[in-house]
């Protein structure tokens, strides 16, 4: 399995992925203002999305935790 680091970095990236998807789930039965909230919440977590995608592909080059997990290695 690939370190900790790596794992940590991925469940934010889930957590951020999620947000994003109900906040626009959340936005379908809207209007007005209410709408508007939620797309602000759904860009803002897909910036976050963004962002945490960035770090963990920033953190499996500079480790190289993956090619080193016996998951990366072929059976």
């Amino acid at each position: 399995m690939p370190c900790e680091v790596w794992r940590t970095l991925l469940e934010e990236c889930y957590e951020a992925e999620t947000a994003y998807t109900l906040y626009l789930a959340k936005s379908c039965g809207l209007v007005g203002a209410g709408f508007d909230q939620a797309i602000q919440r759904a860009e803002e977590a897909r910036r976050t999305s963004q962002v945490c995608e960035k770090a963990l592909l920033r953190h499996e080059h500079m480790h190289d935790c993956i090619s080193k997990s016996e998951w990366a290695k072929p059976s």
